[in-house]
């Protein structure tokens, strides 16, 4: 009998791996491991690289069209890069919506008053060299190009760990 249920479950495994595909885990960057290396173009045409931040603390933000959280974490994100930014601390959005084009990006800038760079990813992109399984999702890089801080979710506490470290990161 237990050979019979070992059999019909090793079936079934191996017809959901034909059926969806391999998987692909996808590594989240580690503290003290160089950032991975990236190249985006912001709404407004400028192209940027993770090169563009060296020397500087980078506060990298990965959103979606469809999530709610993300939406609330632009204010607390905007004052963060206010208060910050004239001490060499940046924050550039990365943004994945499905079909979206610069157009639609630019609009959900203006609604939701987002006052840091932003630019269009592939969500690929974002799963693939930088570990994305959910957002928002946030990678703080130190002035090295180390990552310093991995962030899941959206809360006041959140905001206040990425507040302390980016205090620490300027003052190295």
């Amino acid at each position: 009998m237990v050979d019979r249920y070992l059999c019909k479950l090793t079936f079934l495994l191996a017809l959901a791996v034909t059926l969806l595909g391999p998987v692909t885990a996808h590594a989240t960057p580690k503290m003290g491991q160089p950032l991975p290396a990236f190249t985006v173009a912001t709404f407004s045409g400028q192209q940027v690289t993770n090169q563009n931040y060296s020397g500087r603390v980078l506060l990298l933000v990965f959103s979606t069209d469809y999530c709610s959280a993300c939406k609330q974490a632009v204010p607390s994100i905007g004052k963060l890069a206010g208060r910050y930014g004239k001490q060499g601390f940046h924050v550039l959005g990365l943004f994945s919506g499905f079909g979206w084009e610069n157009d639609d990006l630019k609009k959900y800038m203006k609604t939701y008053a987002v006052t840091y760079p932003m630019a269009l990813i592939e969500q690929r992109l974002a799963e693939d060299p930088f570990g994305m399984r959910s957002v928002p999702y946030s990678l703080l890089v130190g002035k090295k190009g180390m990552v310093a801080g991995v962030y899941y979710g959206y809360s006041e506490g959140t905001i206040k760990r990425i507040e302390d470290q980016v205090e620490k990161l300027l003052a190295e």
